[in-house]
């Protein structure tokens, strides 16, 4: 495919506040970044998640690399009953009304998927591409897997998660279509990320809710304080369980940042020598972003056994340690971390090869030649 002079529309699910792109997937903001400088015309709608049930969705367009306009749906119906039908109304609506036809719609999610086929049909886009976000036939439910199979059926581009999730939907593309899988992409490697830290600040990346294992985190400290003492611990994220969290930390060194754009993020993160993942089994089969942003901002990670696909990616190139997730036992990794250099250090370099091996740019350019 020959960027420079394609039109491609992108719509995906995102947390936008003040006008801020804060939660679009990893991969899929990579996307953006690689096509707006290498893109003829690229239109971006950013949909609000359901947790942000009074945002409305932004529609950005770019020209040769260049932000033309950006507008905001203040139409849309307000409510997490509504929000996903509005927000399919918004992607229709900038498909068919802005005025051009594109070479390629790529839809985030089943929803825009949809949208995507019916401006195809309509002669608005020419190749549909369907990115499949984390597919788990059974934790989804019956209506999403209707929505996927439609979606997987009739796309002319599918770009799995992983390759378990073709074998786990156990369907065929159609005749013609282009699969292949995103793997977890990183942005390229930052070398002033990867100098070793003095100090004890163990940091979590992520939502705080009880499947994440954030509480984990927390119930680790006295061990942690009890062989370093000056430990601290850093929370970036928000989520339903924050007032609870902070009742729990009461009287211990532990922040809680709330949830910070990316950039933001990153600056948190340059302090922190140890991130933890503390997962239950209920996120098994999930490839998380949490890895990568560790990974890219160089903090050697604690891994929940209970995640073998990510456990299988940390220990491939040695930027963590495996820990059953109870706070004892995340509390002696992180121990062992912070105590012994040589076994930092080596985590630290698996951290920068795992970047490496998963850098966005080499990725992309592969991919849309190849489509």
């Amino acid at each position: 495919m020959n960027l420079a002079e394609s039109s491609v529309f992108l719509a995906t699910t995102a947390r936008i506040r003040n006008g801020k792109r804060q939660g679009m997937t990893i991969s899929l903001k990579l996307m953006v970044d690689y096509l707006v400088p290498r893109t003829k015309w690229l239109v971006v709608l950013d949909q609000p998640i359901r947790s942000d049930p009074d945002t409305a969705s932004v529609h950005s367009l770019y020209i040769d690399g260049e932000l033309n306009y950006t507008s905001r749906y203040k139409w849309a119906p307000k409510g997490k009953a509504r929000i996903m039908l509005s927000d399919m109304i918004a992607a229709w609506d900038s498909g068919r009304y802005s005025g051009y036809r594109f070479d390629l719609f790529i839809a985030g999610d089943v929803l825009n998927a949809f949208v995507g086929y019916w401006l195809r049909k309509n002669g608005r886009v020419k190749r549909l591409c369907y990115v499949v976000a984390d597919y788990t036939k059974d934790r989804r439910g019956r209506v999403y897997n209707i929505l996927d199979r439609f979606a997987y059926k009739r796309a002319d581009i599918i770009l799995n998660t992983t390759g378990k999730d073709r074998e786990d939907r156990g369907l065929e593309p159609k005749a013609g279509a282009f699969e292949t899988d995103m793997p977890s992409l990183c942005p390229p490697v930052e070398p002033e990320n990867f100098k070793p830290r003095n100090g004890h600040v163990v940091g979590y990346l992520g939502s705080l809710e009880e499947r994440f294992g954030v509480e984990k985190t927390i119930l680790a400290m006295p061990y942690i304080l009890k062989e370093a003492p000056d430990a601290t611990l850093e929370i970036l994220g928000s989520g339903p369980d924050r007032e609870k969290l902070e009742k729990l930390a009461h009287g211990l060194p532990v922040r809680f940042w709330g949830f910070l754009p990316d950039e933001e993020a990153v600056i948190v993160a340059s302090h922190w020598k140890v991130g933890l993942a503390p997962y239950d089994d209920t996120l098994k089969d999930v490839d998380s972003g949490k890895l990568r942003f560790y990974a890219f901002c160089g903090v050697p990670m604690v891994i929940s056994t209970k995640t073998p696909l990510m456990v299988d990616l940390v220990n491939k190139f040695g930027a963590g340690i495996p820990a059953d997730p109870e706070p004892e036992y995340i509390a002696n990794v992180v121990m062992a971390l912070l105590s012994d250099e040589l076994l930092y250090e080596g985590c630290l370099e698996g951290c920068r090869e795992l970047v490496e091996a998963h850098e966005s740019t080499a990725y992309f350019d592969k991919l849309f030649s190849e489509i």
